[in-house]
């Protein structure tokens, strides 16, 4: 069978994160629609419309994914801008994996063109401690910073997850996005190494 290249069906392009997907929250008594913006294994972004009154910190929350109705209990962990908020997944938050005191040097990107040298504190494969910013909860953040143990620098994306209150210098708390190739990387350099400073 011979291909002709006029009948080649065009791929779509490759996604850009962030994928939204549309939930049903249930926020105490009422039910809003709202969307995934990202995720880790055990917290989610979500962005409900603007001026959706959130509950506060704590309350549980039902959601129920709407291409699929799978069902998820959490509860609000944060309080974003623009509608954003956080939902741990679960009774309580679980730190799934553990975290290692290193001091590196790395650079942080956010927005369009946002952009500052920053100190990654606290690493591990599902995010870390970030010095020198100050941003809010929900923003998309990448980072860029050479693990320990390894000899060439790595990008991961995230977003923030809490703001440090009355840090100096101001430092925010970052969720990696586990669908990324830089994890594997991350999950495979010696963490409890001693870090160069």
């Amino acid at each position: 069978m011979s291909t002709d290249a006029s009948v080649i069906v065009p791929q779509p392009d490759r996604p850009r994160l962030p994928l939204r997907v549309p939930v049903d929250a249930e926020l105490g008594s009422g039910m809003v629609r709202a969307e995934v913006l990202g995720s880790t294994s055990n917290v989610l972004l979500l962005e409900a419309p603007e001026g959706t009154n959130v509950p506060s910190l704590g309350t549980p929350i039902r959601l129920r994914l709407v291409w699929d109705r799978q069902v998820l209990n959490g509860r609000i962990a944060a309080h974003g801008v623009g509608g954003r908020f956080l939902v741990t997944v679960g009774e309580r938050a679980i730190r799934r994996s553990k975290r290692f005191g290193v001091d590196l040097v790395g650079m942080a990107r956010w927005a369009q063109i946002g952009s500052a040298q920053v100190r990654i504190k606290d690493l591990s494969t599902g995010g870390a401690r970030v010095e020198g910013i100050d941003l809010p909860i929900g923003s998309e953040i990448e980072l860029r910073f050479t693990p320990p143990g390894r000899e060439r620098a790595i990008t991961v994306l995230g977003f923030v997850v809490r703001a440090i209150p009355e840090a100096e210098p101001p430092a925010v708390g970052v969720a990696f996005r586990l669908v990324q190739p830089s994890m594997d990387v991350l999950r495979n350099s010696p963490l409890s190494a001693p870090a160069a400073v």
